[in-house]
């Protein structure tokens, strides 16, 4: 599954040392984009590679020997290692200056040599109807020969995907951690179907769990890979609009839902920031037509109204379950204790004297989500009071909301609400 070269093993050392930094980028660009040129000038400490003790120190923690072990654990799981070097690779996410050096890739990456890949993105707890409105979208744009991508979660993401796949296409899931991550779990029947029809992708390594800007980050990807993206139903604050926000500043083509069809104050800002209204798929397809082949475009698609309910999935439902499997059972000692006294003027028991259990959170959960974590009780409170509570920009209060789902502790409810599990 990994690429028939060892020079994968250098691409993955470097992606590892240096990622997408702007030190990475100069240090490979003195050797010409020669991913094993540069290894051997730190390796033998060359006086002449004009490199600091700080790019030097980068060996000590990473080498080319370790990311064997990477390249190893993709074939025996069954998953690829696409470097950017690969023909495999976005082309369109090549032009983007913080592109992956690897993506880690988990079903068929034939997809990702498509010619045309629109994403459809929006809010996890979007109004029913930008939901149906976000799946016709896709099934018509999947119709018409684009590949959907998409960040694999619940509401808007869910319904682009299942949109592609009724409509026999091919769709991206993009994901905020690595292929063997404990979040995996929760993506549920979603996963296979996705895979069955198109490839997950991420930039992390294997076992990488979700942490601090993880979701966030992985949205630059999601716009990058893309042509144009499509912000289908988001409310202030959305992750959505993030997506949006990268799509601009790599020189994507942003389309927002008409909130006669979707409603959502996320896509009213986008359209009055210059976004292009979207009400049916030739809206995205025409102006990139020449991406398109020759015959490819079918008209009974483009000019279809996304608001009417698809006939042949009636009786599907639109957003697909996540697991419901607990993150771990709690130990005895965890348990509510509960003990009974008696009082000695009179004998009688006295009331069960019950201890709440205190949740151990992860150790590798962001400082941000355990102050989030403190502040969501058993009743719901909402994404914009937590801004407030926590001076917190929207973004990073997303970001650790997704974590904490991630991690089963919260349960996030309609109306950006979220309560603790």
């Amino acid at each position: 599954m990994i690429e028939m070269m060892d020079y994968i093993y250098y691409i993955i050392w470097f992606h590892k040392a240096f990622g997408t930094t702007a030190r990475g980028r100069k240090v490979l660009a003195y050797y010409k984009g020669d991913y094993e040129a540069l290894y051997m000038a730190l390796f033998h400490d060359r006086e002449d590679s004009g490199f600091t003790d700080g790019d030097r120190d980068k060996l000590i923690y990473h080498s080319a020997i370790d990311s064997d072990f990477e390249a190893v654990r993709c074939n025996l799981e069954g998953w690829h290692a696409v470097s950017c070097l690969s023909e495999y690779y976005p082309k369109e996410l090549l032009k983007i200056k913080d592109y992956p050096h690897v993506l880690f890739c988990d079903g068929d990456i034939e997809v990702l040599k498509g010619d045309v890949k629109f994403a459809v993105v929006g809010s996890r707890d979007a109004h029913e109807d930008a939901r149906v409105a976000a799946r016709n979208a896709a099934y018509n744009l999947a119709k018409s020969g684009s590949v959907i991508v998409s960040g694999a979660a619940l509401g808007i993401d869910s319904a682009a995907h299942l949109g592609a796949i009724e409509a026999n296409g091919s769709t991206v899931g993009v994901l905020g951690c690595g292929l063997g991550s404990r979040y995996m779990k929760n993506i549920g029947d979603l996963y296979d179907r996705i895979k069955k029809n198109g490839v997950f992708i991420t930039e992390m390594l294997p076992d990488a769990n979700p942490a601090r800007y993880t979701f966030a980050e992985r949205n630059r990807i999601i716009s990058g890979m893309s042509n144009a993206v499509l912000v289908a139903g988001a409310d202030k604050g959305s992750g959505a609009l993030i997506t949006a926000t990268h799509a601009k500043k790599q020189g994507r083509r942003v389309f927002a839902m008409s909130p006669e069809i979707a409603p959502g104050e996320g896509c009213k800002s986008l359209i009055a920031e210059g976004a292009t209204v979207f009400y049916n798929a030739g809206d995205m397809v025409y102006p990139m037509r020449e991406l398109f082949p020759e015959g490819a475009l079918k008209e009974e698609y483009l000019l279809s109204p996304v608001s009417a309910a698809l006939s042949s999935a009636k009786s599907e439902v639109l957003e697909l379950p996540v697991s419901k499997t607990p993150r771990r059972k709690k130990s005895a000692s965890e348990k509510t204790s509960s003990k009974k006294t008696e009082k000695a003027d009179n004998g009688k028991k006295a009331n069960e004297d019950n201890k709440p259990s205190e949740t151990v959170l992860p150790e590798d959960l962001s400082e941000e989500a355990v102050k989030l974590y403190g502040l969501i009780g058993e009743e719901a409170i909402g994404v914009d009071e937590l801004v407030k509570m926590t001076g917190f920009s929207a973004s990073r209060v997303l970001v650790s909301v997704s974590e904490l789902e991630s991690e089963l502790l919260i349960t996030v409810l309609p109306g950006n609400r979220v309560v603790r599990s």
